[in-house]
């Protein structure tokens, strides 16, 4: 028995917005730099001021799900459904399958096709890790400054992770340092984030800037800082960045140095020029 064209009308609508539902929960806000940690837990997005939010699914979808979004309802909430093999591509990208990802691409695929979700086979293949899978996409076409659902590019991934030679490697194949996700951070910024020192260095050589804020007024010194991450300080003051820098609270990367009892990290930033003298006397004592 046919529908009539209101009560379909009405199904689709519904079918739709359970859809998008669905997509919108698969969409993490530092999508490529997610990782997993010793709970099992992962990164599904940031806080304010770069902090990490967990859920605990260790996927934001599988190709299985994806694929019955796309069977049953026929299209998605961003259109139509979507060729299997580009669902098929971010698989054998995720799972770090550089074979599988050449013999996918001659079969078709787009290098730089994007999911309903916002993933991208490129930063997949830089989540799994493995860059063998990373350089056959990069080698066939995939263009190494897309954006994926959250505004991520594949080094702010990359640094994210503290994937080091990733990094050089999507440098090199000129990947834009400065580029801000849609929470304002830059690669720079992730890396300091989490205490990534040799990634910072790599990103400063490349051109990166020591000062740059994210959306809510975070420097990278002063995340580094706040962290306690004592290398990647020194790695931020060597490229220039300001020891005297305010964080969105007013405070300076000496206060959280103090604040954390990092002496190693305090005595490199007044060496650095950092003002002691603007310390309050709450911390001093």
């Amino acid at each position: 028995m046919k529908l009539s064209s209101t009560l379909e009308g009405a199904v689709r609508r519904r079918a739709n917005a359970v859809t998008a539902s669905c997509l919108t929960l698969m969409v993490i806000a530092v999508h490529a730099g997610a990782a997993d940690d010793s709970s099992g837990r992962r990164e599904t997005g940031s806080l304010p001021d770069g902090g990490i939010v967990f859920s605990g699914a260790k996927r934001p979808a599988t190709s299985a799900s994806v694929r019955t979004l796309h069977s049953e309802l026929g299209y998605t909430a961003a259109g139509p459904a979507v060729d299997d093999r580009q669902v098929r591509l971010v698989d054998a990208a995720r799972a770090g399958d550089a074979k599988a990802v050449a013999q996918i691409l001659e079969a078709g695929a787009l290098p730089n096709a994007r999911l309903p979700d916002g993933r991208l086979a490129i930063t997949a293949a830089v989540e799994s890790g493995d860059f063998e899978t990373v350089r056959a996409l990069v080698e066939r076409g995939a263009d190494v400054n897309l954006k994926d659902g959250a505004g991520n590019t594949p080094l702010a991934t990359a640094a994210l992770r503290g994937q080091t030679r990733m990094v050089r490697y999507l440098l090199k194949e000129g990947a834009e340092p400065n580029v801000k996700a849609d929470n304002g951070a830059t690669p720079l910024l992730n890396a300091a984030l989490l205490g990534r020192a040799e990634t910072t260095r790599a990103l400063l050589e490349a051109g990166a800037q020591p000062a740059v804020r994210n959306r809510d007024g975070w420097p990278a010194l002063v995340l580094a800082a706040r962290g306690g991450h004592v290398g990647t300080v020194r790695a931020l003051l060597e490229g220039g960045a300001d020891p005297n820098i305010l964080g969105k609270d007013g405070l300076s990367p000496l206060y959280w140095a103090m604040y954390k009892r990092s002496r190693p990290t305090a005595e490199l930033l007044v060496k650095a020029g950092a003002d002691v003298g603007a310390l309050s006397m709450e911390v001093l004592d």
